[in-house]
C-alpha cells in the first residue's frame, strides 16, 4: 500500500520508518537520519535523501530516498543504510586529527610519490579541501567502526580519500576518487 501524507514528505518519511522498524532495523530515526537534499520535479514529485548518523558520527556510504507522488504519497524508497549500531562504542578517538593527517599524507606520498609540499589543503591551500571527518564505516572484516576520513589534493589529478583507524592510526584504505584518463587503441 501506499503512505499518504499527513505532514511535511520528512516527517512522513521518517514516521514510515519508526513504523517499518523490522525493515530498517533503525531504532530512533529522528535522531539517524539527517535529510541532506530535497529534489522536487516539475511534475510535482519530491525526492528527499537522508543520510544516517549515529551518536553524531556520519555512517559512511548510508542513504535512504524516499519517493512521494505529487499529492504527498510515499510510493518508493530505496538506498543503503545501516541498522542501528550495537556494541559499537562510539567513544572519542584516540587518534589525533593530526596524526590522521600525518597518516594520509605518507599513505598518498607512498601511492603518488607527490610529497607534502606538492599538496592542496589542508597541506596548502583550505579552498580545496574537507576538512578530516570522524566516522562510522563497514569495515572489510564486516564490522562497524570509527575512523578519521581524510581527503587529500595531490596536484590536480589526484583527489585521495583516506581511512584512517581512529584507535590505532592504520590506513584503512586509500583510494583516488578522480577518474582517470586511459588512451585505449579502436579496433
Amino acid at each position: 500500500g501506499r503512505a499518504v501524507a499527513e505532514q511535511t514528505p520528512e516527517l512522513n518519511a521518517l514516521a514510515f520508518v519508526r513504523a517499518q522498524t523490522g525493515v530498517f532495523a533503525i531504532e530512533n530515526p529522528d535522531a539517524e537520519l539527517v535529510a541532506e537534499s530535497t529534489f522536487p520535479t516539475p511534475d510535482g514529485r519530491t525526492h528527499i535523501a537522508f543520510g544516517q548518523r549515529f551518536e553524531g558520527l556520519r555512517v559512511v556510504d548510508s542513504r535512504i530516498v524516499f519517493h512521494f507522488d505529487a499529492d504527498g504519497s510515499l510510493v518508493a524508497v530505496n538506498g543503503r543504510w545501516e541498522p542501528t549500531p550495537s556494541g559499537l562504542g562510539v567513544t572519542d578517538a584516540v587518534v589525533t586529527v593530526e596524526s590522521a593527517l600525518k597518516a594520509a599524507s605518507a599513505a598518498v606520498t607512498a601511492k603518488t610519490g607527490v610529497t607534502p609540499d606538492g599538496f592542496a589543503a589542508p597541506f596548502g591551500s583550505p579552498a580545496d579541501i574537507h576538512a578530516p571527518e570522524r566516522v562510522i564505516f563497514r569495515g572489510s572484516d564486516g564490522g562497524l567502526a570509527t575512523a578519521w576520513r581524510v581527503t587529500v589534493a595531490a596536484g590536480t589529478a589526484n583527489r585521495w580519500s583516506v581511512t584512517v583507524d581512529d584507535r590505532t592510526g592504520a590506513v584503512i584504505e586509500a583510494y583516488n576518487t578522480l577518474p582517470r584518463a586511459v588512451s585505449v587503441e579502436a579496433t
